[in-house]
Protein backbone atom coordinates (compact mmCIF):
# COMPACT_ATOMS: atom_id res chain seq x y z
CA UNK A 1 0.00 0.00 0.00
CA UNK A 2 1.02 3.45 -1.10
CA UNK A 3 2.17 6.31 1.63
CA UNK A 4 -0.44 8.22 0.91
CA UNK A 5 -3.19 4.96 0.82
CA UNK A 6 -2.06 4.78 4.31
CA UNK A 7 -2.29 7.85 5.57
CA UNK A 8 -5.89 8.27 4.23
CA UNK A 9 -6.95 4.92 5.77
CA UNK A 10 -5.16 5.95 9.01
CA UNK A 11 -6.49 9.38 9.38
CA UNK A 12 -10.34 11.31 8.35
CA UNK A 13 -10.25 13.61 5.95
CA UNK A 14 -13.81 13.78 5.30
CA UNK A 15 -14.77 17.25 4.40
CA UNK A 16 -11.94 18.59 2.70
CA UNK A 17 -11.53 16.29 -0.19
CA UNK A 18 -12.74 19.05 -2.55
CA UNK A 19 -10.28 19.93 -5.05
CA UNK A 20 -9.95 23.24 -6.46
CA UNK A 21 -7.94 24.77 -9.25
CA UNK A 22 -6.89 27.89 -7.47
CA UNK A 23 -6.89 31.25 -9.51
CA UNK A 24 -5.30 34.19 -8.76
CA UNK A 25 -7.96 35.45 -6.79
CA UNK A 26 -7.90 33.41 -4.04
CA UNK A 27 -7.20 29.73 -3.33
CA UNK A 28 -4.50 28.06 -1.34
CA UNK A 29 -1.40 25.40 -2.01
CA UNK A 30 -2.20 23.49 1.39
CA UNK A 31 -0.32 20.58 2.90
CA UNK A 32 -1.69 18.33 5.84
CA UNK A 33 1.43 17.91 6.92
CA UNK A 34 2.62 14.03 7.53
CA UNK A 35 -1.05 13.04 8.30
CA UNK A 36 -2.28 14.30 5.04
CA UNK A 37 -1.39 14.70 1.06
CA UNK A 38 -1.20 17.92 -0.87
CA UNK A 39 -4.13 19.62 -2.05
CA UNK A 40 -5.56 22.91 -3.54
CA UNK A 41 -8.47 24.23 -1.31
CA UNK A 42 -10.75 27.77 -2.24
CA UNK A 43 -9.82 30.57 -0.40
CA UNK A 44 -11.72 30.06 3.42
CA UNK A 45 -12.80 26.78 3.12
CA UNK A 46 -11.25 25.98 6.57
CA UNK A 47 -12.03 30.07 8.13
CA UNK A 48 -13.04 30.83 10.90
CA UNK A 49 -11.61 28.11 13.52
CA UNK A 50 -9.40 29.64 16.04
CA UNK A 51 -5.84 28.70 17.60
CA UNK A 52 -5.37 28.48 21.21
CA UNK A 53 -3.62 31.20 23.31
CA UNK A 54 -1.40 28.61 24.63
CA UNK A 55 0.34 28.64 20.92
CA UNK A 56 0.67 32.47 20.59
CA UNK A 57 4.34 32.73 22.58
CA UNK A 58 5.15 30.03 19.70
CA UNK A 59 4.40 31.75 16.75
CA UNK A 60 6.93 34.76 15.96
CA UNK A 61 9.89 32.30 16.97
CA UNK A 62 8.56 29.63 14.07
CA UNK A 63 7.84 33.02 11.89
CA UNK A 64 11.31 33.92 12.51
CA UNK A 65 12.60 30.44 11.23
CA UNK A 66 10.08 30.30 8.31
CA UNK A 67 11.44 33.39 6.92
CA UNK A 68 14.96 32.20 6.84
CA UNK A 69 14.12 29.53 5.25
CA UNK A 70 11.94 30.92 2.56
CA UNK A 71 14.50 33.67 1.71
CA UNK A 72 17.08 30.74 0.59
CA UNK A 73 14.19 29.88 -1.98
CA UNK A 74 14.10 33.52 -2.98
CA UNK A 75 10.61 34.15 -1.42
CA UNK A 76 9.49 36.54 0.98
CA UNK A 77 6.67 35.86 4.13
CA UNK A 78 4.37 38.66 3.81
CA UNK A 79 1.73 37.44 6.72
CA UNK A 80 1.52 33.84 8.93
CA UNK A 81 -1.65 33.59 10.14
CA UNK A 82 -2.78 30.64 12.34
CA UNK A 83 -6.52 29.15 13.14
CA UNK A 84 -7.47 26.26 14.14
CA UNK A 85 -7.02 24.71 17.14
CA UNK A 86 -4.18 23.45 19.44
CA UNK A 87 -4.06 19.70 18.27
CA UNK A 88 -4.39 21.12 14.73
CA UNK A 89 -3.30 24.09 13.64
CA UNK A 90 -4.10 25.59 10.83
CA UNK A 91 -0.74 28.13 9.70
CA UNK A 92 -1.66 30.08 6.33
CA UNK A 93 0.95 31.47 4.43
CA UNK A 94 1.34 34.67 2.20
CA UNK A 95 4.01 35.27 0.05
CA UNK A 96 6.00 37.39 -2.31
CA UNK A 97 8.61 36.67 -4.26
CA UNK A 98 11.87 38.66 -2.91
CA UNK A 99 13.69 41.20 -4.37
CA UNK A 100 16.80 39.79 -2.14
CA UNK A 101 16.47 36.36 -4.05
CA UNK A 102 17.32 35.05 -7.27
CA UNK A 103 13.46 34.22 -7.93
CA UNK A 104 12.28 36.55 -10.43
CA UNK A 105 10.56 39.91 -9.00
CA UNK A 106 8.21 42.72 -10.38
CA UNK A 107 5.00 42.17 -11.37
CA UNK A 108 4.93 38.49 -12.05
CA UNK A 109 2.56 37.03 -9.57
CA UNK A 110 3.09 34.25 -7.15
CA UNK A 111 2.07 31.06 -9.35
CA UNK A 112 0.70 27.72 -8.23
CA UNK A 113 4.38 26.01 -8.66
CA UNK A 114 6.20 28.84 -6.16
CA UNK A 115 3.38 27.50 -3.71
CA UNK A 116 4.16 24.08 -3.94
CA UNK A 117 7.52 24.71 -3.85
CA UNK A 118 7.66 26.30 -0.59
CA UNK A 119 4.80 23.55 1.27
CA UNK A 120 7.57 21.04 -0.23
CA UNK A 121 10.44 23.29 1.39
CA UNK A 122 8.40 23.65 4.81
CA UNK A 123 6.80 20.46 5.51
CA UNK A 124 9.46 18.01 6.52
CA UNK A 125 11.03 21.00 8.91
CA UNK A 126 7.30 21.52 10.30
CA UNK A 127 6.61 17.81 10.63
CA UNK A 128 10.06 17.76 12.60
CA UNK A 129 9.28 20.81 14.95
CA UNK A 130 8.78 20.16 18.63
CA UNK A 131 6.18 22.85 19.04
CA UNK A 132 3.67 21.75 15.86
CA UNK A 133 1.66 19.23 16.21
CA UNK A 134 1.97 16.20 14.05
CA UNK A 135 -2.40 16.86 12.78
CA UNK A 136 -1.08 20.44 11.36
CA UNK A 137 -2.79 21.91 8.19
CA UNK A 138 -0.34 24.12 5.67
CA UNK A 139 -1.96 26.68 3.42
CA UNK A 140 0.52 28.92 1.56
CA UNK A 141 -0.73 31.76 -1.27
CA UNK A 142 -0.18 34.87 -3.16
CA UNK A 143 -1.05 38.06 -1.17
CA UNK A 144 -4.07 38.73 -3.38
CA UNK A 145 -4.91 41.77 -4.48
CA UNK A 146 -6.04 43.29 -0.86
CA UNK A 147 -2.59 42.42 -0.01
CA UNK A 148 -1.50 42.81 4.29
CA UNK A 149 0.81 45.28 5.01
CA UNK A 150 2.88 43.66 7.79
CA UNK A 151 5.96 45.22 7.11
CA UNK A 152 7.33 49.09 7.69
CA UNK A 153 8.78 48.71 4.34
CA UNK A 154 5.62 47.78 2.93
CA UNK A 155 4.32 51.24 3.86
CA UNK A 156 7.24 52.81 1.86
CA UNK A 157 6.33 50.64 -0.95
CA UNK A 158 3.04 50.90 -1.42
CA UNK A 159 3.01 54.68 -1.57
CA UNK A 160 0.07 56.15 -3.91
CA UNK A 161 -2.23 53.38 -2.77
CA UNK A 162 -5.14 53.45 -1.34
CA UNK A 163 -5.05 51.37 1.79
CA UNK A 164 -7.67 50.51 4.61
CA UNK A 165 -6.47 50.86 8.23
CA UNK A 166 -7.89 49.17 11.54
CA UNK A 167 -6.91 50.29 14.42
CA UNK A 168 -7.04 48.72 18.11
CA UNK A 169 -8.76 51.89 18.91
CA UNK A 170 -10.09 55.41 17.43
CA UNK A 171 -7.79 56.29 14.77
CA UNK A 172 -6.46 60.04 14.04
CA UNK A 173 -9.95 60.43 16.56
CA UNK A 174 -11.91 59.59 13.50
CA UNK A 175 -12.45 56.01 13.41
CA UNK A 176 -11.17 52.24 14.40
CA UNK A 177 -11.12 52.05 10.46
CA UNK A 178 -9.79 54.23 7.72
CA UNK A 179 -9.88 54.24 4.33
CA UNK A 180 -7.12 56.32 2.85
CA UNK A 181 -4.44 57.02 0.34
CA UNK A 182 -1.04 56.24 1.18
CA UNK A 183 1.57 58.54 1.61
CA UNK A 184 4.44 57.05 3.87
CA UNK A 185 6.08 56.11 6.98
CA UNK A 186 7.36 58.42 9.29
CA UNK A 187 10.14 57.96 12.05
CA UNK A 188 9.71 60.85 14.23
CA UNK A 189 9.05 61.06 17.17
CA UNK A 190 7.69 57.39 16.28
CA UNK A 191 6.89 55.29 13.38
CA UNK A 192 4.42 56.95 11.90
CA UNK A 193 1.54 56.01 8.86
CA UNK A 194 0.76 59.02 6.84
CA UNK A 195 -2.32 59.11 5.42
CA UNK A 196 -4.83 61.23 3.32
CA UNK A 197 -8.47 60.99 3.46
CA UNK A 198 -11.01 60.82 1.57
CA UNK A 199 -12.06 64.74 2.51
CA UNK A 200 -8.23 65.86 1.67
CA UNK A 201 -7.06 65.93 5.53
CA UNK A 202 -3.58 64.53 6.14
CA UNK A 203 -3.26 62.36 9.25
CA UNK A 204 -1.00 60.41 10.89
CA UNK A 205 -1.16 57.44 12.24
CA UNK A 206 1.26 55.78 15.21
CA UNK A 207 2.62 52.53 13.96
CA UNK A 208 1.74 50.73 17.28
CA UNK A 209 -1.68 51.58 17.19
CA UNK A 210 -2.61 50.00 13.73
CA UNK A 211 -3.79 46.52 14.75
CA UNK A 212 -4.04 45.31 10.71
CA UNK A 213 -3.86 46.87 7.09
CA UNK A 214 -4.69 46.13 3.79
CA UNK A 215 -4.34 47.38 0.35
CA UNK A 216 -7.63 47.87 -1.46
CA UNK A 217 -8.51 47.00 -4.45
CA UNK A 218 -11.19 49.23 -6.60
CA UNK A 219 -12.11 48.09 -10.43
CA UNK A 220 -11.24 51.03 -12.83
Amino acid sequence: MSRTAQVLKRKDVAGILRFFWAARWGGNFVSGGVVCPRFFVLGGLLSHLWVEESMVLTRPKIRREAEDRLLDLGIDLVAMDWAGSRNRPVIRLRIERSPMGEAPTGEAPVTVDDCARVSRALEGWLDEHDEIPERYVLEVSSPGVERPLTRPRDWERFVGESVAVEGFGVLAERSSRLEAELLGLGSEPEPTVRLRLGDGAEVGVPLKDIRRAHLLFKWK
